[in-house]
């Protein structure tokens, strides 16, 4: 990995968003078909109206790649600029080796090292929180973070209080280390998040996406 070494505070600019969802989807009245459930149930109480399910060749490391790709293309950045990959993941591909080293192989990021964080539905922002202590220690400066889950394959499709609140799919931020001045401050030093987009369907704006 590149030695980095930084004199000044650095913070996070997300400047990279990518996602990917398996085409099979489910409507709630797909899923009344083998579960007792329906469509106005499950609105009801979880606003959820469709869900995506991977096939059975597809990993979750198959999803990462197609949204780790599309967050590299929109940061104008290629897999060897990266550092650091952060995968989060409650469903790896193996138990070992982590699902972020069969990442980094499929994405041929020869310059980067790579780790899993398990923490399911906090995942993601625990992951953006140890991408974030990674670039304001100087560890690394392009950090690239995706979280990805295949849960069709360890849910019970009977249960109708879990099997129709999850789904199959991945999403991705690429985050680089900038000098840069703090957007807010607390008592303990933390930064807000400040998001300079709606979406990805628009034109960027110049700069970063967000500071972290």
């Amino acid at each position: 990995m590149r030695q980095l070494s930084f004199t000044k505070s650095m913070f996070s600019e997300i400047i990279g968003l990518g996602h990917y969802l398996p085409p099979r989807v489910l409507t709630n009245d797909d899923m009344a078909q083998f579960v007792d459930t329906s469509d106005e149930w499950i609105t009801q109480r979880t606003g959820i109206k469709k869900r995506h399910f991977a096939p059975p060749e597809m990993t979750s490391s198959d999803m990462a790649f197609e949204a780790a790709t599309m967050a590299l293309d929109h940061a104008n950045l290629k897999p060897q600029d990266i550092d650091v990959i952060i995968l989060a993941t409650a469903t790896p591909d193996e138990t070992f080796p982590a699902t972020a080293t069969i990442l980094q192989d499929k994405l041929q990021a020869k310059n980067a090292y790579g780790f899993d964080v398990s923490a399911v539905c906090s995942g993601f922002i625990v992951g953006f929180s140890v991408a974030d202590m990674h670039i304001r220690s100087g560890i690394g400066k392009n950090i690239l973070l995706v979280g990805a889950e295949t849960f069709s394959r360890i849910m019970d499709m009977s249960d109708r209080s879990t099997c129709v609140l999850f789904g199959d799919g991945a999403g991705a931020v690429h985050a680089i280390g900038d000098v840069a001045v703090p957007v807010a401050g607390g008592a303990f030093g933390g930064q807000i998040l400040v998001v300079h987009l709606v979406g990805l369907a628009g034109d960027l704006d110049e700069g970063p996406i967000a500071h972290a």
